[in-house]
């Protein structure tokens, strides 16, 4: 396995971080199993991943119990992160709450549900639109001064955010944003920011939500309960939807000739290209069974060369 220090924290943490959204089952359909969960997060654990990545909202709390038994009698060689900030409402749908009232409440919870009395990252999950991140800041300062996290951080944040935070005189250790092959926004500003402030980035949705593994053609379906339908009733994961998904197909064959020059998959270049771009110090990647973790780590031991990395690159952008 392959280790990188997180920032400007003590924490070293593998490149391959376990992320585990589709373990809560919501929004993911209902095709998976607790039994499997439990299984793949001990595989990866055997694996030499430390790094678990989870939140409240995956599955309102489903997904912190199982990653709570997965761990247990095993906390010392987990990098245990969390995030609080979103509750999920009646219908199932999700709502972004950052208010300190609710953040304070919300890391008990999350420490009860994972059986443990403290967590090595927590985030704030989103910021809500309504409560000023400085405020919000102030209750995630509060949760390290506990003990009860060892390190805060943020996910879903912009720069002009961390900009307010660092202008109220407080510092976020790491961030979570959105990054993939086929998903750079944060290659403008974000990630420029995090490598000059040492902040640790922890990138989530490497594979595109399963798209840059290569195993999707025009054909796929998805139940409507997945994110990824373009009849989900709330939100349709856009680079899954019309002629955006058509570009997307394609340019995937064109990756796939490059997996091939190393004996990989498309899933695994992707991966590989996430590691390798400047700043990132771990890419997340969900998983559903043994198998899907044993793939993704193929991702290490090897280097894409620079003139791949850079045609990866040109592939991207050829889509636009």
């Amino acid at each position: 396995m392959e280790y990188r220090k997180f920032g400007d924290t003590d924490l070293n943490v593998s490149v391959i971080g376990l992320g585990t959204w589709a373990t809560g089952k919501l929004s993911w359909g209902d095709d998976i199993s607790d039994e499997e969960s439990l299984c793949y997060i001990k595989a990866a654990l055997d694996s030499g991943v430390n790094l678990i990545d989870t939140a409240d909202a995956y599955g309102d709390g489903h997904a912190e119990r199982i990653v709570g038994q997965a761990i247990k009698g095993r906390r010392d060689e987990v990098v245990l992160a969390t995030k609080g900030g979103v509750v999920i409402t009646e219908d199932s749908k999700y709502k972004f709450v950052a208010k300190p009232e609710h953040v304070l409440k919300a890391i008990d919870a999350s420490l009860e549900r994972l059986g443990v009395d403290h967590v090595d990252l927590y985030m704030i999950h989103w910021p809500d639109g309504e409560t000023p991140v400085e405020v919000t800041y102030e209750a995630m300062a509060k949760i390290k001064e506990s003990g009860k996290a060892c390190w805060i951080g943020c996910s879903n944040y912009d720069v002009a955010l961390l900009d307010q935070v660092t202008a109220a005189g407080g510092r976020y250790s790491s961030i979570q944003p959105n990054y993939n092959l086929f998903q750079r926004e944060i290659e403008a500003d974000l990630l420029p920011y995090a490598r000059k402030h040492d902040m640790g980035v922890m990138a989530y949705g490497s594979l595109c939500t399963g798209l840059l593994t290569g195993k999707y053609d025009k054909d796929s379906v998805f139940p409507k309960t997945d994110w990824r339908s373009s009849e989900h009733p709330d939100f349709q994961h856009p680079e899954f939807q019309g002629e955006r998904y058509i570009q997307n197909l394609k340019a995937i064959e064109r990756i796939r000739e490059i997996a091939e020059k190393y004996g990989k998959t498309v899933g695994q270049v992707a991966l590989r290209w996430v590691i390798q771009q400047p700043g990132i110090s771990t890419a997340l990647v969900g998983a559903k069974k043994v198998s899907h973790v044993t793939d993704n780590l193929q991702a290490i031991g090897w280097e894409l060369e620079q003139a791949d990395v850079d045609e990866l690159t040109r592939i991207s952008d050829a889509r636009d």
